[in-house]
């Protein structure tokens, strides 16, 4: 909005209208209710994977965790082994400070992660305790946009698909698995059941979709 305001006021300034529509206007911010689901298919998040090669391949680990956990890349940059990480019950907790909603969450590892993460701690630069991290700076990733867009061209994903709807993808696979919802959104950390609710609508509308090429 400050954008648009700057190109009306110019507009203003140079006659072309007479006054600026933007001023005193606010944006309403999206929440996590108004987000469009998109996930990846099976096929999909192989060929992620597959497309990681030397140079971005810092990004394996971090994608597939977000695939495994559903958890938000702001939440994932923050991981500490000791805060967080219990390898020996196979768990990741997520503190009231680091979640979106200020709740603390728990997630089960999956044996995927646990290999994941033990590979990982062996590995550990001793006095660094985040999980992830960019080695050059020795903390947390800022931005691993170049990477993302380099990697979705590679395996043919729609360049629309944001890091952060591998989340979409970890929800939608449960409930293809008939999870209930209840402990879907316990395991997303969703504020309430109507924004849960969101992935049961997909997937109706996905088998909707895939009726109709019958006919």
């Amino acid at each position: 909005m400050a954008i648009l305001s700057k190109i009306f006021a110019y507009a203003v300034e140079k006659e072309y209208i007479s006054r600026n529509p933007a001023i005193n206007k606010k944006v309403k911010r999206c929440t996590e209710s108004d987000e469009i689901i998109r996930y990846l298919t099976e096929e999909e998040e192989e060929r992620l994977i597959e497309a990681i090669t030397e140079e971005y391949y810092y990004m394996k680990s971090i994608i597939i965790t977000l695939m495994h956990t559903g958890i938000r890349f702001g939440e994932l940059r923050q991981l500490r082994w000791k805060e967080n990480m219990d390898l020996r019950n196979e768990y990741i907790t997520l503190t009231k400070t680091m979640t979106k909603s200020k709740k603390k969450r728990t997630i089960p590892m999956t044996p995927v992660l646990i290999e994941l993460f033990k590979e990982l701690h062996k590995k550990r630069i001793v006095g660094i305790e985040y999980v992830f991290f960019n080695p050059k700076t020795l903390k947390p990733y800022n931005n691993v946009r170049k990477a993302w867009i380099t990697l979705k061209k590679r395996a043919e994903i729609d360049l629309d698909f944001r890091i952060h709807d591998l989340r979409h993808s970890f929800a939608t696979k449960l409930m293809d698995k008939n999870v209930n919802l209840g402990i879907i959104r316990e395991l997303l950390g969703h504020s309430s059941l109507n924004v849960t609710q969101k992935y049961a609508h997909a997937k109706k509308e996905s088998v909707r979709a895939a009726i109709l090429l019958v006919q």
